[in-house]
């Protein structure tokens, strides 16, 4: 088999990992520890991909000094507990592995920060995979996933594989393909609605298109 692309670039949560567990449970710790009332799921499963500090201040309407606040509480429990809460989608493993084998370089590039994204994919075993793995920094309060892409690309035949509708704009913003996959967080209709160059409906499927 040969892969379609030479580099392929995967989003993390809602691509290769379901973090679900882990990062509600977080944003439900961090709201209660302040004061503020619960958010329904279906609303907390927006704090999954964006930049934290954002989704508290769009999803549970905090202001700028309660959210820098919310942000901290949050990665109070994630960092030694609700990295831990996640698991591979199942039969990404297996993916990784024979585009590896084919001769493809793979990178991931999320807007988790840097370090849980590399402690997270080290944590589920597949850090080995990759060539270079690029998260967000620390601080960050902003969606600049467009960056991300850029600093994690290896070569100009890319795609980039994810989940949600920033990383297809994102892919598009970077004259790179796009692959959406609908087993994770977003609608397979919110996604469609942007046009991406393939869509997966599971790690069985995304194999097809990735490996020619």
């Amino acid at each position: 088999m040969t892969p379609r692309f030479s580099n392929i670039l995967f989003d993390f949560d809602g691509t290769l990992c379901n973090s679900e567990e882990g990062i509600l449970k977080c944003v439900g710790h961090a709201l209660a520890a302040m004061g503020e009332p619960p958010l329904p799921r279906e609303r907390m499963r927006r704090f999954i991909g964006p930049a934290l500090y954002l989704s508290f201040l769009n999803e549970a309407g905090l202001t700028p000094e309660r959210a820098d606040e919310a942000v901290k509480i949050y990665r109070s429990r994630y960092i030694p507990v609700g990295i831990y809460e996640c698991e591979l989608y199942a039969g990404i493993y297996g993916l990784l592995d024979r585009l590896k084998r084919a001769g493809a370089r793979l990178c991931i590039a999320s807007a988790k920060p840097q370090q849980s994204v590399e402690r997270a994919a080290a944590h589920l075993g597949i850090d080995g995979f990759f060539e270079r793995i690029v998260g967000a920094p620390p601080d960050v309060k902003q969606n600049e996933k467009d960056a991300y892409l850029r600093a994690a690309r290896l070569s100009g035949d890319a795609v980039m594989v994810g989940d949600a509708p920033f990383d297809i704009r994102a892919a598009k913003a970077t004259g790179m393909a796009s692959a959406a996959v609908t087993y994770g967080f977003f609608s397979p209709d919110e996604l469609k609605a942007l046009g991406p160059d393939f869509m997966a409906d599971s790690p069985a499927e995304l194999e097809k298109i990735l490996l020619a």
